[in-house]
């Protein structure tokens, strides 16, 4: 991946994550530089990307902004933990599954596939090993502060969906 593909996938990130939000929640989120994410309790998802490049997309909130979205997404209040975290997973996969596709009607040659969200409770992540181009982009809104971090790694294999 070269830094003009790269620019063009965050801004498929960017507009599918505003808009997709926009439309299953209401919620309008805008990008802040904001890094008041550090928390007791956060809910962190992770897509990897792979095809012809391999990656990560993980998106990380408080468990606060979690629930908000989650009970935005269902349109009534999670009965329990494991229902937010499985709200907050499908958003994340839906975001990032039109992203991806609307990357690939860019870049024909390049395909990008998303594997299903990986949940992860109470992690933040700092650094992958590999990293050929990474990016962390902050949303804010009233239902508090979501950070996207995008990692395109030369250290992966494509093939693989291992972690």
């Amino acid at each position: 991946m070269d830094n003009v593909r790269f620019e063009d996938l965050i801004n498929e990130i960017d507009t599918a994550f505003i808009e997709t939000n926009k439309k299953m929640t209401g919620i309008d989120f805008t990008k802040c530089g904001s890094d008041e994410l550090i928390c007791k309790k956060v809910l962190s998802i992770m897509i990897k990307l792979n095809g012809s490049e391999s990656g990560f997309i993980v998106m990380i909130a408080d468990y606060e902004t979690a629930y908000i979205i989650a009970e935005a997404i269902n349109c009534e209040r999670p009965e329990n933990e494991v229902e937010v975290h499985n709200l907050f997973a499908e958003f994340a996969n839906i975001f990032t599954g039109r992203a991806t596709s609307q990357f690939n009607k860019i870049h024909i040659h390049n395909q990008l596939y998303i594997n299903p969200p990986l949940i992860f409770m109470h992690m933040m992540f700092e650094k992958f090993n590999g990293v050929k181009f990474t990016r962390s982009v902050n949303y804010m809104s009233h239902a508090g502060i979501i950070r996207l971090e995008i990692t395109i790694s030369d250290g992966l294999d494509s093939r693989s969906n291992d972690f």
